[in-house]
């Protein structure tokens, strides 16, 4: 914040009416030793976009070149040369912003087998009429085009006009320091600083809350998420400006554009925006606690990322249509972290609740060593860490003895809690505990009952009891297509039984279920 206050300092801003060019360059082919760059176009192609949705650059005067030869290259710079000089003789003020995306060292930029030297960049720099001249170098050793000097500002000068250009000069701003590399980052599926730059003109870099973006807004914002995120990486994004005058050059306006999220009370930490239909991460941008940051987007459909330590909350966002949409805490789900790496996930919903049919063994009344088969239903609730389920099932059993038989029912309910040791997209695994209750139904009868009532003995009544249970769980499910989901659990625990007549028996139980469950 101490660069950001620093310059702002030097600056106030107004809205004087110029006109803007921009000059977008991107190529992912460096020289004939150096790896080819996966997004240096993308990223142009990016810059060119939010340029032309939210900088006031007409397409007439947007200029993008991609993977153009260094001699194309100067003819287009002539172009926009010449263009410059015509608008000039018109009586008006210009603006003019190179962006540079690909390979380069200290010679220049490496383009298709070639070298556009610095001496060559700076001359053609120079040599441009705009009265604001704004270049962008996203390029490994970008910081050489610096003057030796490094920055300075001129003695500011008396305005005479707000229709004129209030500030005059050159700023040169790259994405490193001299004999540092830039970086890409598959994560972002484009380079940190040019991510964090587009990000910036979008409105997280919007530090005022005016809805325009500085310049020097833009690259504070860029250059301090670009240290952040290289971490051990060390690119330090620099600047050499040459500037007279009292404005800050503003880069975007964000009324320039025509669909927006704005985040109210939503918890702090970085967010990032996802184009559901192309999978491209759009904007980045970091909320205060109580803060109402706003974004520019294209329209589109998005998935708003919110990552936390053991999971990543996502809410879905529609604006095929334009206009603002709010989003708040409320309207973000949980999901496990490794979501993130599926493909075609904007259909991707929220769903903590199943229903579950369940069956089972566990052992009979009185420790018999029997097992009975159990069936029944259950429903669970899942968080990021865990989960909590109720559950009811239904089993019958008959003993049968020397003078005697007994049908035994058992209805049984249980209240379990899970805690995920692993927690994927597809299958996770828990431990446990589990408290259970069991009513049972005992109807006894003796042989030949039938006539033993005949006789005029009474029937055998019906006693009721009960089994209260205490059990560790162990286990795993699997994610199914349509929203379903396998398991199988393990427990071990004691029983403490009641058979109706006073005595009480207590014996250790191995039960296993299994279920199939929907998730909704």
């Amino acid at each position: 914040m101490k660069l950001l206050a620093a310059l702002l300092m030097l600056f106030t801003i107004s809205d004087a009416e110029i006109v803007k060019l921009s000059l977008v360059i991107g190529n992912n082919i460096g020289l004939a030793n150096e790896k080819p760059l996966k997004y240096a176009v993308s990223d142009a192609k990016r810059v060119s976009d939010v340029f032309n949705a939210l900088s006031g650059v007409d397409k007439d005067r947007s200029y993008l070149c991609l993977n153009k030869d260094i001699s194309e290259v100067e003819a287009l710079l002539q172009e926009v040369s010449g263009r410059v000089k015509e608008i000039k003789k018109q009586d008006k003020s210009v603006q003019l912003t190179v962006y540079y995306s690909g390979h380069g060292g200290d010679d220049g930029f490496h383009m298709n087998g070639k070298t556009l030297e610095v001496a060559t960049i700076r001359k053609r720099f120079e040599e441009m009429d705009a009265d604001l001249k704004i270049l962008i170098a996203d390029a490994c050793f970008s910081g050489a085009l610096l003057d030796e000097k490094g920055g300075r500002v001129i003695k500011p000068a008396t305005v005479y006009s707000q229709k004129d250009l209030n500030v005059k000069g050159s700023i040169i701003l790259t994405s490193s320091s001299a004999g540092e590399f830039s970086h890409e980052s598959k994560d972002l599926k484009g380079s940190l600083f040019t991510h964090y730059f587009i990000s910036g003109l979008r409105g997280a870099a919007d530090y005022d809350r005016d809805s325009k973006i500085s310049l020097w807004e833009c690259y504070h914002f860029a250059r301090v998420n670009t240290l952040r995120e290289a971490g051990e990486s060390v690119q330090n994004p620099s600047f050499d400006y040459q500037v007279q005058g009292t404005e800050n050059p503003v880069l975007a306006n964000m009324n320039n554009g025509n669909a927006f999220v704005k985040f109210k009370e939503c918890s702090e930490g970085l967010y990032r925006i996802v184009d559901t239909r192309s999978g491209i991460l759009i904007s980045s941008i970091r909320v205060l606690g109580g803060d109402s940051a706003s974004l520019a987007l294209p329209r589109s459909t998005y998935q708003i990322h919110h990552t936390r330590d053991k999971g990543v909350d996502i809410a879905v966002l529609d604006l095929t249509w334009g206009g603002t949409q709010i989003v708040n805490a409320k309207q973000f789900r949980m999901y496990p972290a490794d979501v993130l790496v599926k493909k075609g996930y904007e259909g991707l919903k929220h769903k903590p609740s199943s229903i579950r049919i369940t069956g089972g063994l566990r052992e009979g009344f009185n420790n018999s060593g029997e097992f009975l088969l159990s069936g029944g239903i259950a429903y669970e609730y899942s968080t990021f860490t865990g989960s909590v389920e109720v559950y009811g099932d239904y089993s019958s059993d008959k003993v049968t003895g020397t003078y005697f038989k007994i049908d035994q029912k058992y209805i049984q309910t249980g209240l379990a809690g899970r805690y995920w040791l692993m927690n994927k997209s597809y299958w996770r695994l828990h431990a446990g505990a589990q408290v259970t209750f069991t009513l049972l139904e005992q109807k006894f009868e003796r042989q030949h009952e039938s006539e033993l009532i005949t006789a005029g003995y009474p029937p055998m009544p019906t006693v009721w009891g009960h089994i209260a249970g205490a059990f560790l769980l162990f286990g795993g499910d699997v994610m199914l297509p349509l929203n379903l989901d396998l398991g199988a659990e393990a427990s071990f625990g004691i029983n403490a039984a009641d058979n109706g007549h006073g005595a009480t028996e207590s014996w250790i139980r191995f039960p296993v279920r299994l279920w199939v469950g929907y998730r909704f």
